[in-house]
């Protein structure tokens, strides 16, 4: 696809998916997580907040940044590694945006790297990947002042205890899906329709040119938005072609060492952008116009489809609900236009809804008996996982109760 196609492409999916708009970066689709009791979630002004799930309310000492100005859009998910939290995020002025990559420690809210976040001349989108060593981070655009230029998308590798950044490879589009690690091995998808598989190994061979770390690349023909799943041998990803590819990730031979076909392909009714998920044997995926699939693993077949009649950009979550005495496996769907849908596992029929009543376009995820919902609006809600009711709802912009 040439790249005046991709151009167009791209520009349709930022005015269809309504979210990427340069001038005012949105956030809110960063996924909570939970560690140590407490949930910790990136609200839409740029802050990062840390909610007690046992008691119900703040760590009213836990703010991130605690100064008045939050750190811009975030879009990926935070990681925890070593008590410290990382993350990244962006803000634009115009068409010029600037993005940085963040550590703070947990325990006390305290930023590592000398009080300072890497900045990065580009717009971070895609969740960050941290190891023992680094922290991986794929951006979009970079503005190269130096020789006048555009780069279309770098991967860049930062250390991890100095914030120095280690070594950069040019990508051939920009990088929304985020990085992907398995053993010394990272994995990211691109706009240009390409999936890298690169070595970050130390290893002297390297030195004088890090675009030799890239092991193969994959070309799905189409643009690459969403995350990637990694699924032992395989990874699984939706593209803007309307497909579901599953493809080796193994080394086929020395001298050709990169996956030559997928080991299938599944068609889709629209663009895909939610990672795709696996649970037992059967992946479940979702499209911008609402359809859910269930495919099987092994061999791509379909189990069972649903239709939401609404977007769908974040991953749905598996989930047990309790009906009495019995547990039903269901599956909660997030929707881009409001609520949350809950789906059998079993065969795809709607089941109830947790109603957000505005758009959701994180993962929820689950504590106990109850599941926590982080809406663009900047609310965190909770609802019981047995009879769906709204337990408890939190403004993250106002830090009080909704």
């Amino acid at each position: 696809m040439n790249k005046y196609l991709i151009g167009i492409l791209l520009l349709y999916s930022i005015v269809f998916v309504g979210c990427m708009n340069d001038l005012n970066p949105e956030g809110g689709w960063s996924d909570p997580i939970v560690a140590d009791n407490d949930l910790i979630v990136a609200s839409k002004d740029g802050y990062l907040h840390q909610f007690n799930l046992e008691t119900g309310y703040y760590n009213d000492i836990w703010k991130y940044p605690r100064g008045d100005e939050g750190l811009g859009a975030i879009y990926g998910s935070t990681i925890l590694f070593d008590d410290t939290l990382y993350g990244n995020s962006y803000s634009c002025r115009g068409n010029d945006c600037a993005g940085r990559v963040f550590a703070v420690k947990k325990s006390d809210a305290i930023p590592e790297w000398g009080n300072q976040n890497i900045p990065i001349n580009s717009r971070l989108i895609g969740d960050i990947a941290v190891s023992e060593e680094m922290i991986l981070v794929s951006t979009g655009t970079v503005r190269d002042e130096i020789n006048d230029s555009n780069i279309s998308g770098l991967l860049i590798s930062i250390d991890r205890v100095s914030g120095f950044i280690n070594w950069e490879i040019p990508l051939d589009g920009e990088s929304w899906s985020g990085v992907y690690l398995q053993n010394d091995i990272a994995y990211l998808g691109t706009l240009g329709g390409s999936i890298y598989a690169i070595d970050i190994s130390k290893s002297n061979r390297f030195l004088d040119d890090p675009s030799k770390r890239i092991l193969w690349t994959y070309d799905s023909g189409r643009a690459i938005a969403g995350g990637i799943l990694i699924s032992g041998d395989n990874i699984i990803f939706g593209d803007f072609g309307n497909r579901i590819f599953k493809i080796s990730n193994q080394a086929r031979s020395e001298g050709l060492n990169f996956p030559s076909k997928s080991e299938w392909l599944f068609n889709t009714e629209n663009w895909v952008w939610a990672t795709p998920i696996e649970d037992e044997g059967i992946i479940y995926a979702s499209t911008l116009s609402g359809d859910v699939y269930a495919i099987g693993s092994n061999n791509g077949e379909e189990k069972w489809s649903a239709n939401l009649d609404s977007k769908i950009i974040a991953s749905p979550i598996v989930f047990d609900r309790r009906r009495g005495d019995k547990i039903q496996r269901s599956l909660a769907v997030p929707s881009a236009d409001e609520n949350v849908y809950v789906l059998s596992l079993f065969d795809g029929k709607e089941l109830g809804v947790f109603a957000t009543e505005s758009a959701v376009k994180s993962s929820p995820v689950i504590h106990n008996d109850l599941i926590y919902v982080h809406s663009v609006e900047g609310k965190l809600l909770w609802f019981s996982t047995v009879d769906m009711s709204l337990r408890g709802c939190t403004d993250l912009v106002e830090r009080k109760p909704c």
